[in-house]
């Protein structure tokens, strides 16, 4: 919400809150990534095979990572002053603006900013995938907060396709993470965790591409 208000926001004050944030965010993101690699790769892969004395060791050091990460983002939560964090205040000139136009105008940029990261879309590689899925979520979100200003039967198409190119790629995601954090374990590559993540990426961009398309045909309602 912070980066959609931004141009009615005082300028300083803005640059402050999304920097503290940004830094705590880094901070927290190890712990979730750790906690979905456990419970969606290790863990089902050690379900499939209880004996297997290699998962299970795997699994072990995984917990130990996901311990070192949660000790980690505590400490940031614990070390950032909420002051830091307050929504700075709201800009008087700005604040003057038409709630529609601005929001109109909003949706619009960011639906472009889409577009253009969506452009190749089966070609994109995991990092640009992660920024569209950034794109994605941001323009979701801005038409959640504005959607009373405009026509739900409108915008029910785009909202709906917004919300598969989100799960998607939030997927994909997670698959991309859960390579890296396989690597960062130092282990001897997993041919059936391999073939499972693979499968899971594959179903993940054919949702993708069924919800661009669903995306691309919904327009643009709030012009």
């Amino acid at each position: 919400m912070l980066g959609l208000s931004a141009p009615l926001l005082e300028n300083r004050a803005r640059r402050k809150s999304r920097k503290a944030l940004r830094r705590l965010l880094r901070e927290l993101g190890p712990a979730r990534d750790w906690e979905v690699f456990l419970a969606l790769t290790l863990g089902p892969a050690l379900a499939a095979a209880p004996e297997d004395r290699g998962r299970a060791a795997l699994a072990r050091r995984g917990e130990q990572h996901r311990a070192q990460a949660l000790a980690r983002a505590q400490r940031a939560i614990a070390a950032q002053p909420a002051s830091r964090l307050a929504v700075p205040s709201v800009a008087a000139k700005p604040a003057r603006v038409a709630a529609r136009r601005f929001a109109r105008d909003l949706l619009q940029r960011t639906a472009r900013r889409v577009r253009r990261r969506g452009k190749g879309l089966s070609r994109l590689d995991p990092a640009s995938l992660h920024r569209l899925r950034l794109a994605v979520k941001r323009l979701r979100y801005a038409l959640h907060y504005f959607a009373s200003l405009f026509s739900e039967r409108r915008i029910k198409p785009v909202r709906v396709a917004l919300e598969s190119l989100q799960q998607a790629l939030g997927g994909a995601n997670d698959c991309a993470v859960a390579e890296a954090l396989l690597r960062q374990l130092r282990v001897a590559q997993d041919t059936a965790i391999a073939r499972r993540n693979a499968a899971w990426l594959a179903a993940y961009r054919r949702e993708l591409r069924s919800g661009w398309r669903a995306f691309r045909d919904a327009g643009n309602p709030w012009e």
